[in-house]
């Protein structure tokens, strides 16, 4: 695992969701748009084949992954599955896609802080001002509001973990949505994942982002494929934002940081941005949540 000291931008794809190599061990079931493989640490990938575009889900220790730092509930998982069906018609997979992410309602989202843990109380003391830094970011730029946890059955909960930075997708009845947090001094990172349970998704991953940009999965590390499919069922909100705080730098996951694995369509690359909410996703924040 890298140090948490090690901050440089090339190598914050590994810190942001703790990326771990995978080799397919056997085949248990298969279809032509649905199979499912065991991977050697006893974890299973599912290949969806949904408007010709091949995603996958990572199921390990009864969670849903559809990236390293994405978790879905098991009935996300199955509207899916669902998509994947090729008699569907567009109508009814588009209704299918409008329920994968649902919204927190009246723009309100509760939180509990995290528990200081094995933190130092130094460390702790600035895991509490990253996360009110990352809730500023995004209060300052949309009408969502931030409230104290009281008696709501949802609401957000971060976790220092000591490994990952992780989040569930959206809102779900009776789900407490734990944020587990890595890097406490980063409120970029942190805005980052509170967006995934806010329903985001990696910018990169977006429908039309073969528009935009070029991937090289041949240059990423093993078992880094998954993070870099297209999910054809998102509802994009606005062009693709390369200042978006949602896409991962052009390096992130590559064998040799001389070889990108995303670039612009003219051969370009891209840094991170941590430091603020581009334009682009106070945009989307308030097409979402208007």
């Amino acid at each position: 695992m890298i140090k948490k000291n090690i901050y440089c931008l090339c190598l914050l794809a590994f810190l942001l969701t703790g990326c771990r190599k995978e080799q397919v061990l056997s085949e248990t079931a298969a279809k032509e748009y649905f199979d499912v493989n065991k991977l050697s640490d006893s974890s299973s990938l599912y290949r969806l084949t949904i408007d010709g575009y091949d995603s996958y889900v990572k199921e390990d220790s009864g969670l849903y992954y559809i990236a390293e730092d994405i978790t879905i509930t098991k009935e996300q998982f199955a509207l899916l599955q669902k998509m994947a069906d090729p008699n569907l018609t567009t109508m009814q997979r588009s209704a299918i896609g409008v329920s994968i992410v649902q919204t927190w309602s009246n723009n309100t989202i509760p939180y509990r802080l995290p528990d200081q843990g094995t933190l130092s109380d130094e460390d702790y003391k600035h895991f509490l001002l990253s996360i009110q830094l990352a809730f500023d970011m995004i209060s300052s730029r949309s009408s969502i509001c931030f409230v104290k946890h009281s008696s709501e059955p949802e609401y957000i909960h971060f976790v220092y973990s000591p490994l990952t930075n992780s989040s569930p997708l959206g809102w779900s009845a009776n789900r407490v949505n734990t944020i587990n947090i890595y890097n406490t001094t980063l409120p970029g990172v942190i805005a980052h994942e509170i967006m995934h349970s806010m329903g985001f998704v990696h910018e990169h991953t977006r429908p039309d982002r073969d528009e935009h940009i070029r991937i090289y999965l041949d240059r990423a590390i093993a078992g880094a494929f998954w993070d870099f499919v297209v999910w054809p069922w998102y509802t994009v909100h606005g062009a693709f934002d390369f200042e978006s705080i949602m896409l991962y730098s052009s390096f992130a996951y590559a064998r040799d940081f001389n070889n990108p694995v995303m670039t612009r369509l003219d051969g370009s690359t891209f840094d991170y941005n941590f430091e603020r909410l581009s334009n682009g996703d106070s945009a989307g924040i308030n097409a979402l949540y208007p």
